[in-house]
C-alpha cells in the first residue's frame, strides 16, 4: 500500500504543479521496468491537467520504448487540452503520430496510432480522430487485436455522442470476427458488436449482427439486449 498511496501523492503533486515533490517521490518509487510506465504516465498526465506542458514532455520522454512513449505523450495532449493549452496539445499529438509511424511493426503503429486517436476524441477532435483512423485502415491488418481497436474506438465516439461515425467501425470489426473459424468465439465477439451497436443506438445494425450470431445462447443474449 505505500507504492500505490506514494503513486497517488505524486499525482496530486503534480496536478497542484508541485514539479520537484512529484518527481521526488516518484524516483523513491521502487517499481519494475513495466509499473514504472504507470507511475510516470500518472505523473506526466497530471503535470499536463496543470498545463505544465515542457515538464509534461519531460517526464514522457524518461519512458525508453518508442510505444510507450508514443502513448503516453498521446495521453499528455489530452491533459493539455483539458487545460486550455490548445497549441502545445496539437505539438504532442504531432509528435505522438511520428512516434507511431516509425514503429516497425504495422500493428504496433495501429494499436497506438488507435490510442491517439481515442485522445483526440477524448480532447473533442472528433474530425482528427477519424482522419487518423483512415491511416490505421490503410494498413489493412485483420487480427483479433485489430478488431478489439475498432471496437475501442467506436465506444469512445458513442461515448462522445458520435453513434453515426461509430458504425463503419463496428463494421470492420465485424468483419473480422465473421472470418473466425470457431463458432463459439466467433458468436461471442459479434455478441460484443452487437452490444456496442445497441449502446450507439444503432438498432437496425445490432438486429442484423444479432439475427447472423450462429450460436444460440450469444444470439439469445443479443437479441434479448436489442429488445430491452
Amino acid at each position: 500500500w505505500k507504492k500505490v498511496v506514494s503513486i497517488w501523492v505524486a499525482e496530486a503533486l503534480a496536478k497542484a504543479g508541485e514539479v520537484e515533490a512529484a518527481l521526488r517521490l516518484v524516483d523513491g518509487i521502487k517499481v519494475d521496468e513495466r509499473q514504472a510506465v504507470g507511475v510516470l504516465s500518472t505523473v506526466a498526465v497530471g503535470l499536463a491537467e496543470a498545463g505544465l506542458a515542457d515538464e509534461a514532455r519531460s517526464v514522457a520522454d524518461r519512458l525508453a520504448d518508442p510505444f510507450d512513449r508514443a502513448v503516453l505523450i498521446g495521453r499528455v495532449a489530452v491533459g493539455l487540452s483539458k487545460a486550455g493549452q490548445t497549441e502545445a496539445a496539437l505539438a504532442q499529438f504531432a509528435e505522438a503520430e511520428a512516434l507511431a509511424a516509425g514503429l516497425a511493426e504495422p500493428e504496433d503503429q495501429a494499436v497506438v496510432l488507435t490510442v491517439i486517436a481515442v485522445a483526440m476524441i477524448d480532447a473533442a477532435r472528433v474530425g482528427d480522430a477519424l482522419a487518423l483512423m483512415e491511416r490505421v485502415k490503410a494498413l489493412g491488418l485483420e487480427t483479433d487485436k485489430m478488431q478489439q481497436t475498432y471496437i475501442r474506438v467506436a465506444k469512445a465516439l458513442i461515448a462522445a455522442g458520435e453513434s453515426e461515425a461509430a458504425v463503419p467501425l463496428l463494421g470492420l470489426a465485424e468483419g473480422i470476427a465473421g472470418k473466425i473459424l470457431e463458432e463459439e468465439e466467433r458468436s461471442h465477439d459479434l455478441l460484443d458488436i452487437a452490444r456496442v451497436l445497441i449502446k450507439g443506438e444503432a438498432f437496425a445494425e445490432a438486429e442484423r449482427v444479432a439475427v447472423g450470431i450462429g450460436e444460440a445462447s450469444s444470439r439469445v443474449y443479443a437479441l434479448k439486449d436489442l429488445g430491452v
